[in-house]
This record gives structure tokens, C-alpha cells and sequence, in this order.
């Protein structure tokens, strides 16, 4: 499959005391070390365009990291002062299930640090903070990964980030509706998978269906890699948050690769057993239906003609969205 995230760029683990601020952050039982966690956090994020950033960058790292192997010793002892040692003694009794969780937690910080930035206290200007291009370019990257990766958790956030800072960051500083260009990760900046985001998402779901059309035109059937799987997944979740968010905004920001998420929705109706995948690919549809952009009404026949095969679908959500669809329409 041809997604091109740019894995040449090393993505650096995230260090101790990024880890420590998350911990203290998500313990409010501790009132003094979750107080000093906020005041901390506040200060980094509003202090320098850089040290935005790099807060940022290391919330990302955190959500990129997808075994705590590839921590360095001297990150985890940092670690383990924030709290006496407990989280790094929890996460060694459920690695896999500890560690995923505090990756997942890593996005909310990240996510409100976007769409939400401070104000700056260096210049004085009262200027909202902006990612300096490299990080911004780290960040994007991170995501696209995120949406492959094989945590359902992580796949969430990385698509909720992605859809909040591309098209629903919505009222900037003074009440103001950013503009288009303007958010934390606009859709049009080229630092996206290849190009901008939204041929990256077209291409995992034109992956899928290549496979599963190889597996209709012949007598064998070969099961979607656990890679596939969840690029299919994550990247129709993508799609349905950013539908729901502003269909329009993300329309504009997409150029002519918009055009092709229709007929790939399509197909998937068509030839995709996985209830899952349909209630998505009918979820998106919805969105559609409510801005009618060109690609969607010159698909209108086989879209109708799919509603109608889904009608008696064995899946409950499934006729669910084709009534609403139907209703919508």
C-alpha cells in the first residue's frame, strides 16, 4: 500500500518529564502536584513560540510511542520521581493496557494546546501561540500515524486532533472564526501525508478495496492485513469527524482528492460485509448529503440503489443510517 507518511522522518521518544507532567495532570487526587502540573503546563505553553512547540511535540511523542521499550532509562527514573515510582511500578504489571491508556491521555493535553492555543507572555503583543513549521510538520506526521496504528484508542484521538485542529478549531482570539489557512494544522499545508491529508485517507480506503476486489475475482479469499484493517478504520473515522465538523471547510481544504471519498464510500457499501465499515461509510454519506457536493449528486443513482440493498441489512446501526440518510436526503 502506497501511504506515504514520510517514515524516513525519526520520530524521538518522549522524555521523562513530559511523561511526569501527564502523570501529575491526570492525578487531581493530589492536589499539590496537580496544581503545580497546571501551572507548569501553563507556563511552557505560553512562555515562547518554542517552548509551545516543544510541549506540543512531546505531548505527540507520547501519543507516537507505541511500546514503552523504546523509553531510555534515565527518561523512565525521571518518570519515576513525579509520583514515588507507582506508574512506572503499574505500567510494568500491564505494559500493553497501562501504556496505551497514558497515550490516549497524551491527546487530550495536545489537542486543547492546539485549538485552543495561549496567549504569549514574551512579547507582550498578546499574539495566540502558532507551531513553528518543523513542528507542525512532526505533529502531522505523528497523526498520520496514529490513525494506522493498532490501539482503537489511539486511532480515536489521533482522528479527533486531526478533525479539531483542520476544519473545527471554529472561534479564535476575540471571538473571531478562524479562517480558512489558519487553524493549528490546516488542511491545505503540504507538510501532510502525501500532499495534503485528504489523498492520504482516499488511499487507505482504495488499499481495502483493492484487496477485497482481488479476493471477488477469485475463487480464494484473502483477509485484509492487520495493517490495512486498521487504515480502513482509522482513516473512516478520520473522514466521518471531519464531515461532522465542517463538512464544508473540509471540502475546500481537500482540492480534487474530495472527489474521490464518494465513489470509495460507494464501493465500500457495495462489496464490505463488516457492519462497522458500513455504518461509517453511511455516517460520512449523512455529512455529505447536508452540503450535496458535485461528487455526491453525480453518484446519486448508485447511492440511492445502495440505501435500497441496505434496508433489510442484518446490522441494526446499519438501517439506522440508511433511514437517516433517507431522511436526510
Amino acid at each position: 500500500m502506497k501511504m506515504d507518511t514520510k517514515s524516513n522522518l525519526q520520530i524521538s521518544p518522549p522524555t521523562g518529564q513530559i511523561l511526569s507532567l501527564i502523570t501529575s495532570l491526570s492525578n487531581p487526587a493530589n492536589h499539590a502536584l496537580h496544581t503545580a502540573a497546571l501551572s507548569h503546563q501553563t507556563t511552557t505553553l505560553s512562555s515562547s513560540p518554542l517552548t509551545y512547540s516543544s510541549t506540543c511535540i512531546q505531548y505527540a511523542r507520547v501519543l507516537a510511542c507505541t511500546n514503552p521499550d523504546q523509553l531510555t532509562e534515565e527518561c523512565i527514573q525521571e518518570w519515576s520521581k513525579c509520583d514515588g515510582g507507582i506508574s512506572v511500578m503499574q505500567l510494568k504489571h500491564d505494559p500493553i493496557g497501562g501504556w496505551n491508556q497514558l497515550r490516549e491521555m497524551a491527546g487530550l493535553p495536545l489537542k486543547n494546546a492546539m485549538v485552543k492555543p495561549p496567549s504569549g507572555t514574551e512579547s507582550g503583543t498578546g499574539m495566540r501561540m502558532r507551531l513553528l513549521p518543523d513542528a507542525a510538520q512532526e505533529i502531522k506526521h505523528i497523526l498520520c500515524r496514529c490513525i494506522l496504528d493498532s490501539n482503537a484508542g489511539v486511532r480515536r484521538v489521533g482522528s479527533s486532533i486531526i478533525s479539531s485542529c483542520s476544519v473545527g478549531s471554529g472561534i479564535g482570539a476575540g471571538g473571531v472564526s478562524i479562517a480558512d489557512g489558519m487553524e493549528a494544522l490546516p488542511l491545505q499545508d503540504n507538510s501532510w501525508g502525501e500532499g495534503i491529508l485528504t489523498p492520504f485517507l482516499v488511499n487507505c480506503l482504495e488499499s481495502a478495496i483493492g484487496i477485497m476486489n482481488a479476493n471477488d475475482a477469485s475463487s480464494q479469499t484473502t483477509p485484509l492485513s492487520n495493517y490495512i484493517q486498521y487504515a480502513l478504520m482509522g482513516s473512516l473515522q478520520t473522514l466521518v469527524k471531519l464531515l461532522e465538523d465542517d463538512a464544508e471547510k473540509f471540502e475546500r481544504g481537500s482540492g480534487a482528492a474530495f472527489n474521490k471519498i464518494v465513489p470509495a464510500l460507494l464501493k465500500l457499501l457495495h462489496i464490505c460485509g463488516e457492519t462497522r465499515v458500513k455504518v461509517d461509510c453511511l455516517k460520512c454519506c449523512v455529512y455529505m448529503i447536508k452540503v450535496m457536493p458535485g461528487s455526491l449528486v453525480a453518484q446519486m443513482n448508485d447511492f440511492l440503489g445502495v440505501l435500497s440493498a441496505l434496508a433489510g441489512d442484518k446490522g441494526v446501526d446499519v438501517r439506522k443510517y440508511v433511514c437517516r440518510s433517507i431522511v436526510t436526503l
